[in-house]
């Protein structure tokens, strides 16, 4: 119990820690590189492979070109993408599906992550974005801080985050960034 308190106040330490040092410098925190989309990926799924493995979920990643490639901050889209699998992985059900895909079109590259789970309740879909805002079936080892540090990510790379819920349930995030 206290190792679980402990892990959970480190994560909510460092989430906060990169949430005040964005809205502090702003853009001025990114070191701007090319990332290679596919291979980021497959780094942040890997590092949940315990997790996947414990709850059975089936992670599927679309057909990516390796070439497929954005400009940002290694270090913070990491950290966005983290955030977003978290979330699909947290709220997928036993045995559930995470669908990764990923395409580019006037200049911007845009990663679709979709899972089985409950989706985004109606009643913060407007607020998902603010600090501290959890689902209605959130569970207390949450920060709630994931979606706004996504944001803020997202915004510091002149970027866009969407959130929707999938025709056939589930939640669905899309995360756009610059190709240049």
């Amino acid at each position: 119990m206290l190792d679980e308190s402990i892990t959970r106040l480190e994560a909510f330490s460092i989430k906060a820690l990169d949430i005040s040092q964005i809205r502090v410098k702003g853009a001025e925190v990114i070191q701007p590189e090319k990332i290679f989309g596919l291979r980021m990926l497959k780094e942040c799924v890997k590092s949940y492979s315990r997790k996947i493995s414990e709850k059975n979920l089936t992670i599927e990643i679309g057909e990516i070109n390796d070439k497929l490639y954005f400009t940002g901050d290694e270090v913070f889209a990491s950290k966005c993408f983290d955030n977003i699998l978290s979330n699909a992985i947290n709220y997928s059900p036993i045995t559930g599906k995470i669908t990764i895909t990923a395409k580019e079109e006037n200049g911007k590259v845009s990663f679709i992550i979709k899972d089985n789970g409950s989706g985004f309740p109606a009643v913060v879909q407007n607020t998902i974005f603010n600090p501290f805002v959890l689902g209605e079936d959130h569970m207390d080892k949450f920060t709630g801080l994931g979606l706004n540090l996504a944001k803020l990510i997202m915004e510091i790379h002149s970027g866009d985050i969407s959130i929707s819920n999938g025709a056939d349930g589930g939640a669905v995030v899309m995360l756009t960034f610059n190709k240049e």
